[in-house]
């Protein structure tokens, strides 16, 4: 099972991404897990991934970036990054394996897309930026197993953005599940919250 969900950030302030991915997350786990109760039992292991206390098959994972929000669910671990593009941070292809960095000599236009696919990566296994970019190699672009873990680019909501999905145990061979993963976009602003 994997549910993907982009939103509009419609808020004002540093912190409206991290807001209205919230709300994405409040909705979509109503739907797909009537199970966790709300308000969402939301904790964090000891490398600060979040998770829900007491739904060990209940995994999921935010991001935001420019004027979106997405929200993944799967009950496997998972991860999910979106990156508006923008001026590329050179020197963090710097820190990027031989093979990435030969590749974005030749591809200079896919940085976004590296990139996203090397955070997805990340964020499903839980390390952040703890853990060295040359480590991994996120290549071939389309799709690509790491160890337990498959990444794949995912259709952004919009031009101008990439976004990837990490997840385990999916073969790479494999295409998702289309009929369980659902993409919902919503561009109106969450219902408030009066509460």
């Amino acid at each position: 099972m994997m549910e993907l969900a982009f939103r509009r950030i419609t808020g004002q302030g540093p912190a409206a991404g991290s807001e209205t991915a919230h709300h994405l997350l409040e909705e979509l786990t109503a739907r797909a897990w009537p199970e966790v109760p709300h308000p969402l039992p939301l904790c964090k292991d000891e490398r600060g991934k979040p998770f829900f206390m007491g739904f060990p098959s209940c995994h999921f994972n935010l991001s935001h970036s420019g004027g979106w929000a997405v929200c993944v669910l799967s009950d496997k671990p998972v991860g999910v990054d979106l990156q508006q593009h923008r001026a590329q941070p050179r020197r963090v292809a710097r820190r990027f394996t031989p093979q990435e960095q030969a590749w974005l000599a030749q591809n200079p236009a896919g940085f976004f897309d590296l990139w996203a696919k090397k955070e997805a990566y990340l964020k499903a296994l839980g390390t952040g930026l703890t853990r060295r970019l040359d480590s991994f190699s996120v290549l071939p672009l389309e799709r690509n197993r790491v160890g337990d873990y498959v990444i794949w680019l995912a259709e952004p909501p919009e031009p101008g953005y990439s976004c990837a999905i990490c997840q385990m145990d999916k073969p790479p061979t494999e295409e998702p599940e289309t009929e369980r993963a659902r993409r919902h976009f919503t561009h109106t602003e969450a219902e408030p919250n009066h509460g």
